[in-house]
């Protein structure tokens, strides 16, 4: 190494990297048009997250104020997250911002893993060219080689890591890279955030996303009636997920319980049992033979009608056990309904766990209301299917009707 090249390392410092097999909180951070970048990374680095992922389309100058605000808190010692883009490629890959961005923002403040710049894309866009050989020449074409994390809508792709844009989309699917949200609308007090992130570092993954950290509608931060509750779960579950130590979710009305069920015969017909509503799965309560029922109905999606059911998160959720599930239903007819259910069932591919068979029953057109056990030897209940649900039955070409469901552990 020359005398100049040596003195030049010592004044500009080499990049700092992150290892590859270390654990990471990565968040969206979407540049809002208020300058409070300093807050915001402030918050970040308190919350445990160690790269904020920049929306990035090639224009440098915007990267200017996000500088500023990391250098300004760095003065101050604070601790900050470090700068990765996120790139939304066109319908052939195009990854050229990422030179730009790296050429733009201080080593000490870019995102290295493994001593390679991160670079992140998002979903691909309808019609876009998804073959492993158009991303690769994309990633080619970079002046320094990337570590890629890919969405995996670019399939096939060579990237050092995936991830799926829908948080249960990635659970589904075991990904290195799993994601989190508070959702937007139906964010349930916090608990569907909690729920993700118990789902996420069970998983152990190395590298978990925080969706948005600062959206008005979907975002972490703090604002609006939200305050800093969602700050406060992060920075809670971050500590976990850095030590791995496996939460635990907060106690409820059917934590104690042996079984759960669902009924029409009484008043709530709710007892631990949610009917979830998919676009295959519509149904509706009527009367069948001087007693009310929940029956299928047609839908658009097909010939196949289901009724999806969720088992409340406090009875049991995303963790190994036997369950025995017992149905109540109006044997009319010819033909056959099944059970599928959330499974923990490693021999299986991951996108089939979440619709594992437990077997058919054949209607024998007696015309009277029977039952049915299904055995779940492995069930998992981590809301794995359509709607969230946890098991769903499902008729082909003719309908289903059901008084009671009751599931009981064993």
């Amino acid at each position: 190494m020359t005398v100049v090249l040596a003195l030049l390392l010592s004044l500009q410092g080499e990049a700092p990297t992150f290892g590859k097999d270390q654990r990471l909180t990565a968040a969206v951070y979407r540049i809002p048009s208020d300058p409070r970048h300093a807050a915001e990374f402030l918050e970040m680095g308190k919350a445990g997250v160690e790269i904020a992922l920049i929306p990035f389309q090639g224009a440098a100058e915007v990267l200017d104020p996000l500088i500023a605000a990391l250098e300004s808190l760095e003065k101050e010692g604070k601790r900050t997250p470090r700068l990765a883009p996120l790139i939304q490629p066109g319908t052939v890959p195009d990854l050229s911002p990422a030179d730009v961005f790296y050429g733009k923002v201080p080593p000490r403040h870019a995102a290295h893993i493994d001593g390679r710049p991160v670079v992140w894309t998002a979903a691909a866009p309808a019609g876009s060219t998804t073959e492993r050989a158009a991303m690769a020449a994309a990633v080619s074409r970079l002046r320094r080689p990337p570590y890629l994390v890919s969405e995996t809508s670019w399939t096939d792709t060579s990237a050092d890591r995936t991830w799926a844009t829908g948080a249960l989309r990635g659970f589904a699917l075991d990904l290195p890279v799993v994601s989190v949200t508070p959702g937007t609308t139906d964010r349930d007090d916090g608990k569907l955030y909690e729920r993700l992130w118990y789902k996420a570092i069970r998983l152990e993954p190395r590298l978990i996303l925080i969706e948005s950290w600062n959206g008005a509608t979907d975002g972490v931060s703090e604002a609006g009636e939200r305050k800093r509750k969602y700050l406060d779960l992060t920075q809670r579950f971050t500590r976990d997920f850095k030590v791995n130590e496996k939460p635990t979710l907060a106690k409820g009305k059917w934590t104690a319980e042996s079984k759960v069920g669902y009924t029409v015969l009484y008043t709530p017909h709710e007892q631990g049992i949610r009917s979830v509503t998919v676009d295959d799965g519509l149904v509706d309560l009527v009367r069948l033979r001087g007693f009310e029922a929940l029956s299928t109905k047609e839908n658009k999606k097909g010939t196949v009608r289901r009724m999806c059911f969720d088992v409340e998160d406090s009875f049991w959720y995303f963790d190994k056990r036997s369950f025995q599930v017992v149905v109540e239903y109006l044997d009319l007819g010819e033909g056959s309904f099944s059970l599928e259910y959330d499974s923990a069932d490693k021999a299986l591919p991951a996108d089939q766990r979440g619709v594992k068979s437990a077997g058919a029953v054949t209607f024998a057109n007696s015309g009277e209301w029977r039952t049915h056990s299904f055995e779940l030897p492995d069930a998992l209940f981590g809301n794995g299917q359509p709607g969230g649900s946890d098991f769903r039955l499902s008729v082909d070409k003719r309908g289903l009707s059901v008084r009671a469901v009751l599931v009981m552990k064993k």
